[in-house]
């Protein structure tokens, strides 16, 4: 479970830190504040998406874009990119960021899915779904 997010220059965000309570969370806010960029920095970390550059800020410059998740259970990871490195860190070890996956190492510290978010239009979560879905869906969970 994630206990705090951190975004520096991060889109819209210069330093901000979100702090999570247990349980369910809803970032509400007005327009063009920042929240899907919240949800944006958190699944760069999860799902290493957004690919490329175009989230950085614009006044980043020579500074790196970072965003660092802390768990309830103490690990802090740190997804960062500058204009020559582009990585991870778990705790102090430095991780590579190639390809279209985060590294394992990440993944399994971090043990989110797509399941995990709940976008502003989508459908309540296994509400609507029949049975078989729901199945599914829960055995997908549960491995």
């Amino acid at each position: 479970m994630l206990k705090q997010l951190q975004l520096i220059h991060f889109q819209s965000h210069v330093d901000t830190v979100v702090t999570f309570h247990p349980g369910v969370n809803i970032i509400s806010g007005m327009s063009d504040s920042g929240k899907s960029a919240l949800l944006r920095a958190l699944r760069w970390v999860v799902f290493n998406r957004p690919l490329g550059t175009a989230f950085r800020s614009h006044w980043a410059g020579k500074f790196e874009t970072k965003v660092g998740v802390e768990t309830i259970e103490g690990k802090n990871i740190t997804r960062f990119r500058g204009n020559t490195v582009n990585g991870y860190l778990l705790g102090e070890d430095e991780l590579t960021a190639s390809g279209t996956e985060p590294p394992s190492d990440i993944s399994e510290a971090l043990n989110l899915t797509e399941d995990n978010f709940q976008g502003q239009l989508d459908s309540p979560y296994l509400l609507t779904l029949n049975g078989g879905q729901v199945a599914k869906e829960l055995n997908s969970i549960a491995h």
